[in-house]
Formats: structure tokens, sequence, C-alpha cells
């Protein structure tokens, strides 16, 4: 018995060693920079972050919030399809994307997975209108679109290889293409487990100065000015500052200023490269290379 065992194993092993890992074909991905800021920019900055301090009740009803991200979102998602089209081409537009709310009373916006964007409840609580709105969406889809919880979970693919290559020897079943492709020769994103929809990631500031730098054409194309819009990031920034430990506030005070001054001012940079573009007529659409 123990000897049928190890030979099937081993006629698994040779069946998989000959068929191998298929990788999946690359995407076509661009890289979206945006112009540098000035030192006025950066001055600019600074005295916004400073002057953005006081969080108004708004007095919406949480109906009434849905009701205006459904609306600032149905906008952006029509307006946007060129742009969404362009930065990640395999995907139709924007109308792949979905929009959830959660129960969760912290103020926090993030994507998950590759087409969802989480807003949980507290965060509404600083939206204080349509731009705000547009801009904490239009951020999370530029993450989405840039697809950089993608590009993180890419480096975890050779451990993925491996339990493949392992449960295929164990079960001896070879499946095409591995569980990254389809039959037709495209990402399986369903049996992909490290792109499920709950899925998140931390992302470094070259990502978020380009999920910001889509997000100001997104915005643009709907008619929602980010500068306007921008106002939300320092609100949460100062949010996420004041609600750390006591031991942690002076320190995540310190970080969060530092970073969203210099990512605020880089904002004021893509609002005036958006801008120029209007002016003089050219399309909406991020430079990437």
């Amino acid at each position: 018995m123990r000897l049928l065992l190890l030979t099937g194993l081993f006629i698994s092993f040779l069946s998989a060693c000959a068929r191998g890992y298929v990788p999946p074909p690359p995407l076509p991905q661009k890289t979206y920079v945006g112009p540098s800021y000035s030192e006025a920019e950066e001055e600019r900055a600074k005295k916004a972050f400073e002057e953005i301090t006081a969080i108004i009740p708004h007095g919406r009803t949480m109906e009434q919030n849905i009701e205006m991200m459904r609306k600032v979102y149905g906008k952006i998602a029509e307006s946007g399809k060129p742009i969404c089209a362009d930065v990640n081409a395999l995907h139709d537009g924007c109308k792949w994307l979905i929009v959830e709310v959660k129960e969760n009373q912290t103020v926090n916006i993030y994507p998950s997975g590759i087409r969802n964007i989480n807003i949980n409840e507290g965060a509404f609580s600083l939206i204080d209108n349509e731009d705000e709105m547009a801009y904490a969406l239009s951020h999370q889809m530029g993450h989405l679109l840039a697809r950089h919880i993608e590009n993180q979970a890419e480096t975890s693919l050779n451990t993925v290889k491996t339990i493949d290559f392992v449960t295929r020897v164990w079960a001896g079943v070879f499946i095409p293409g591995g569980p990254f492709i389809n039959q037709t020769g495209q990402r399986n994103y369903p049996q992909n487990p490290i792109l499920h929809e709950n899925v998140t990631a931390d992302f470094d500031s070259t990502e978020d100065y380009e999920a910001d730098y889509i997000a100001a054409y997104l915005m643009a194309k709907a008619g929602y000015d980010i500068e306007k819009g921008s106002e939300f990031l320092v609100k949460a920034a100062k949010n996420i500052a004041a609600t750390g430990t006591d031991d942690k506030k002076a320190a995540n005070y310190f970080d969060i200023h530092a970073f969203q001054i210099f990512r605020l001012a880089q904002i004021y940079a893509a609002s005036t490269e958006v801008k120029k573009a209007q002016e003089n007529g050219k399309p909406l659409m991020p430079i990437g290379d």
C-alpha cells in the first residue's frame, strides 16, 4: 500500500514538473508620478493644514449620506470612463467597482481586493460636501485603478506557486494554467486567494501620491474641485492622530502632520496641472509613463 502511494506521488510529481506553473501574462501598466510641487504649494499646504481644524456637524442622516455618496460616485464613474479604461485597461471603464458602506464608526475609507471601496459610517462625520465626498471616493479609485493591492500581492506569488505545485503533486491533478488563469487566458480573480475582496493593503507615500494624482483628473472630469475636496484629507489625518493611544498620539500627529503636508502640496500641484489642461482645451487624462 505504501509503495503504491509513493509511486502515485512520484508520478504526480513528474507530471507537475513536466507541466510546470504557467504564470499569468504581464498586464499593461503605467506609473503615474504626477508633477512635483513648488515651494509656494508647500507653504500653502502648511497653512491649510494648520487652519483646517474645526469639524462642524453637518446634520445629515445616514440615508442622506448614502444618497450623496451614490450621487457623487455615479458622476465620477460615468464621466471618468475614459480615465478608468486608460489607466486600467483590464477592466471596462469604472463600472466594475463596488462601493460598500460598513457599520463601523471609526473614520476610514479603504479599498480591498481589486474592485471594492469600503466606507465606514464614521467617515461621513468628516465629509461636509460633495467635493470632499468626491475626493474620498476618487482617491480609493486611484489605488484600485493603479493596481496597488495587486502589485503588493505579486510579492507573495512565489508562496502561492509553491502551494499550488505541492497541491497538484498531492492530488495528482493538473489545473490548466494554474489558479490565476482561466480557460480564456485571462486572470481568474475569484480563484486568487490574495486578491479576495476582503484583502487590504498599507500604502506607501508613492502609492498615495499616485492615487491622488489620478483622483485629481477623475474629480475634474466630474466637475469637482480636488483642492476643496482635500480638506477631508486634513480632517481625517488629524482625527487619526487624535484618536490613537496616549503614548502614540504625539508621534502619530508628528508623522501624519509631516507626511500630509507634502501630500497636500502634491495635490495642489496636480490641481495646477489639471487647471492648465482645462485652460488649454487639452484632454483631462493623467500622464503616465
